[in-house]
């Protein structure tokens, strides 16, 4: 997957590591609110780690997935899915 770089973060491909990362924002009802439906409740670490591996495995379609990340040390910011 390539990656597209800015300024100060990064588009990168998902990765097993960032399981909790997102299971944090999972778990964050301020974050949950305002995130598209995947995420309309607090989610399991199952759950959630389902949810990466299909992203892992490209079960999920058609759709582009990417890590938003820091520039600098690619570290998870957050992430973008677009079908």
């Amino acid at each position: 997957m390539p990656r597209l770089i800015g300024n100060s973060i990064i588009l990168r491909e998902f990765r097993k590591d960032n399981l909790p990362f997102i299971n944090s924002f999972t778990t964050d009802y301020e974050i949950c609110r305002n995130l598209s439906d995947t995420f309309l409740k607090n989610h399991p670490l199952e759950s959630t780690e389902k949810h990466l591996n299909s992203i892992l495995e490209n079960s999920s379609g058609n759709s582009l997935n990417y890590v938003i990340a820091e520039k600098d040390t690619l570290n998870y910011i957050g992430s973008i899915h677009c079908s």
